[in-house]
């Protein structure tokens, strides 16, 4: 589906395909620069920053998830190449939480503030309709812009967890919310 969104930014939202691997990797690893300029950077990464192999495990972990439907995962494609994703995981699969769902989104600086965002998320959730019962999400306290975006989609807060990011000698605290799949 193609989208137009502010002064003809266009970007297209579709489902994960196998030759994303190098570009959502790539984005990934400008999110460490980034956060080096913003330490407020509303996303949690590994340290120390994990390897090509390490990444290569976590693409087939994420494509294969997608295949076997314990994963939703859709892509905003801008100019032939993934610059944001949004996946729904299923909490614990195979048990008595696998109604449940985990929300992450990411979208590369530049793309940003140009309806990726809710369009990633509409599609997400309406894959995730008749997958999962409830998405839960957790979002950085100080992270008012991406709260207001879960907010306009129903999220409701059920709790904060302060200091749950150690970044430096930093500590962020992260709201913790919700959604009924309807």
């Amino acid at each position: 589906m193609m989208m137009k969104h502010m002064k003809e930014y266009k970007f297209r939202i579709r489902t994960l395909k196998r030759t994303d691997f190098k570009g959502l990797v790539k984005n990934y690893f400008t999110y460490y620069e980034e956060v080096k300029k913003n330490p407020n950077l509303g996303i949690t990464l590994f340290k120390p920053r994990p390897s090509m192999k390490m990444e290569s495990r976590w693409f087939e972990d994420l494509y294969n998830q997608k295949v076997k439907g314990t994963k939703v995962v859709v892509i905003a494609e801008v100019d032939g190449k993934p610059m944001g994703i949004c996946e729904v995981t299923t909490k614990r699969p195979h048990s008595e939480m696998d109604h449940v769902g985990i929300l992450g989104i990411a979208i590369h600086q530049k793309h940003r503030s140009k309806g990726i965002g809710s369009a990633l998320m509409k599609e997400a959730i309406k894959r995730s309709k008749g997958r999962f019962e409830l998405i839960v999400l957790e979002v950085f306290s100080n992270n008012k812009k991406a709260i207001n975006l879960y907010k306009k989609f129903g999220f409701k807060s059920y709790g904060t967890l302060p200091g749950s990011v150690k970044r430096g000698n930093r500590r962020i605290g992260s709201n913790m919310m919700y959604l009924r799949v309807r």
